[in-house]
């Protein structure tokens, strides 16, 4: 597939991550309506109750041993908010720090518990498998909505997704998926998006089929894509006039953004395996 100049600079955006406590959050005190939030998201405790006064047995079997240890120095922040999310969700400083480090090491992530916002590099369970992706010429690919000015070419993506095991040595049932995308730029940095989704294994989890009510089947999980090149949204197909708005959202509400990409070079080679 042609990649023009424009192009070539959206996929060469570098990968620059970084993720402590103090750039996520947002110092709460003194902006808190104390009637309306007066709950940590994680362990459901009072926010401005002494931590050392909590009874830890019910903190730890509300938060499922979030919260281990206990200890405030006078000057530390006791309430943070985070400060990406679409609302007014506010954390015990300690829960939050906890929750970082209980993340793997490599990738390290904080999950908001109220709107699911990631802050950091998640990286899902999905199942090994390939993702790849070439092109077709409109006139024999046409795409429901647009004209063959507006995409020359159709972006054709296949996802495999083979049988296999869990961990705990059940069965699974793997997949195959076809995905169709307009050969433009912005479908172009859909591709990309969802490649680096795909890499960090957010595309596909093992879990029951919405459609054949099937379980340990191998489904989406929640990055929508069209399936189908026409017939509209009843279709899973174009036109869809929300898709990418939509889809751009479903992404950046799991930090797959065009500044957080891994390997951006990779959008060229057509194919990934993980």
């Amino acid at each position: 597939m042609f990649i023009s100049s424009e192009e070539a600079i959206i996929l060469s955006i570098p990968l620059n991550l970084k993720l402590t406590i103090e750039e996520q959050v947002i110092d709460a005190q003194g902006k808190f309506d104390y009637d309306k939030e007066n709950e940590c998201c994680l362990c459901k405790c009072e926010l401005y109750d002494d931590l050392k006064s909590l009874n830890m047995e019910i903190a730890i079997k509300n938060q499922q041993n979030l919260i281990s240890s206990v200890q405030k120095g006078s000057s530390e922040i006791l309430v943070v908010r985070l400060g990406q999310c679409q609302g007014m969700h506010f954390y015990h400083k300690e829960c939050i720090e906890m929750q970082l480090k209980q993340s793997p090491e490599d990738n390290p992530f904080i999950k908001c518990a109220v709107c699911n916002k990631i802050y950091g590099k998640q990286v899902g369970d999905m199942p090994s498998g390939t993702m790849s992706w070439h092109s077709k010429s409109f006139r024999s690919c046409p795409l429901g909505g647009f004209t063959e000015e507006q995409s020359p070419h159709v972006i054709i993506i296949q996802y495999n997704i083979p049988s296999g095991r869990n961990k705990d040595g059940t069965q699974f049932h793997g997949t195959s998926r076809v995905a169709y995308l307009p050969g433009n730029i912005e479908g172009i940095k859909i591709l990309t998006l969802l490649a680096e989704a795909f890499r960090r294994k957010l595309t596909f989890k093992v879990g029951t089929s919405i459609t054949t009510g099937a379980s340990n089947c191998v489904v989406w999980q929640g990055i929508h894509h069209k399936t189908s090149p026409t017939g509209g949204t009843s279709s899973f197909g174009y036109p869809d006039p929300t898709y990418f708005e939509r889809v751009t959202d479903e992404l950046k509400g799991r930090n797959v953004t065009l500044d957080q990409l891994t390997k951006p070079e990779d959008i060229k080679s057509g194919y990934i395996q993980v």
